[in-house]
């Protein structure tokens, strides 16, 4: 089961882009880019569905949900550096109701997220009053919100740093000179990927 529905991941994916390129979205890019976003964030969610293919069932399913909300989203702000309130807001209900109804919320993964949300409020504060700009848009709030939710409390470092090493690589990868835009939820997104993967 947990197979078939990885096998079927791509398709959605595809079926987003497709639908997006028909619509024409002003993102600037081809619709054959667009693919190749797919199959790069594709490729991490099938090794994610694949290890934990002997997790109990409400855990598979869950990952597959994940999988399912996240990935449309996260093709869209990689491709256009933005993201729609709408789908952003839908996503984030989603995810939340799905980690309570499949894994179960404690009060501890409440307080771990509301750290982690105070922790990077914190940061953009003094970094806006320091260098006059934002260091990361208000759409990335929800995912550091919703993501530490599923996370082991040890998971949280390496979660964050995975994420802000991959931020630094594609800025200076962009202008050589660590100021590029970066979008953010891909990066939190194929971190948390990792994370719960590996434990």
């Amino acid at each position: 089961m947990i197979f078939a529905l990885a096998l079927l991941l791509p398709i959605g994916v595809y079926g987003v882009i497709w639908a997006r390129s028909r619509a024409g979205q002003p993102d600037g890019t081809r619709p054959s880019a667009r693919g190749m976003a797919g199959v790069f964030f594709a490729i991490p969610a099938l090794y994610l569905a694949w290890a934990n293919a002997d997790a109990a069932p409400k855990t598979q399913v869950f990952f597959i949900v994940m999988q399912w909300l996240w990935l449309p989203l996260v093709i869209q702000d990689y491709m256009a550096k933005a993201v729609t309130v709408v789908g952003l807001a839908v996503v984030t209900a989603a995810s939340i109701a799905a980690t309570w109804a499949l894994l179960g919320l404690t009060i501890a993964a409440v307080v771990q997220a509301a750290t982690v949300v105070a922790l990077f409020g914190a940061i953009h504060i003094l970094y806006r009053r320091y260098r006059g700009r934002d260091p990361f848009g208000m759409g990335d709030y929800p995912v550091l919100a919703v993501l530490p939710l599923t996370l082991a409390p040890a998971a949280l470092g390496p979660w964050i740093m995975i994420a802000s090493l991959l931020g630094l690589a594609q800025a200076w990868g962009q202008s050589r000179r660590l100021s590029g835009s970066v979008a953010m939820i891909p990066l939190l997104y194929l971190s948390w990927q990792f994370c719960v993967t590996v434990g």
